[in-house]
C-alpha cells in the first residue's frame, strides 16, 4: 500500500470472516518477523479492533518512511488476515 506523506488517509477495514482483526501501523523503523517480536509500544497507529462481519474506519497521517503494517490480534496469521 502506497499513501501521499503528510496527507490524511482513511482506512475502512471490511471483516468477511468469522474472527476478529485488528489493522495496526507500527512505528517507522519497527520491523518484526513474529507475533512473539510485537509490543503495544511499537505501535504507531491502528484502527480498531473490527469484529467478524463489520466494518471499522481509522485515519492516520504518516511522514515519508515505510512502515509495517500487522494485525495484533493474537494467534492470527498474516494469512488470515489478507483473506479477510
Amino acid at each position: 500500500m502506497t499513501v501521499t506523506a503528510g496527507q490524511d488517509v482513511t482506512i475502512t477495514l471490511k471483516n468477511s470472516g468469522a474472527i476478529e482483526h485488528e489493522w495496526v501501523i507500527l512505528r517507522p523503523g519497527t520491523s518484526i518477523s513474529s507475533e512473539a517480536e510485537f509490543d503495544q509500544s511499537q505501535v504507531f497507529c491502528e484502527v480498531p479492533i473490527v469484529a467478524a462481519a463489520e466494518s471499522a474506519s481509522g485515519s492516520f497521517n504518516l511522514a515519508a518512511d515505510e512502515y509495517q503494517i500487522i494485525c495484533s490480534i493474537e494467534g492470527v496469521s498474516p494469512r488470515e488476515c489478507r483473506e479477510h
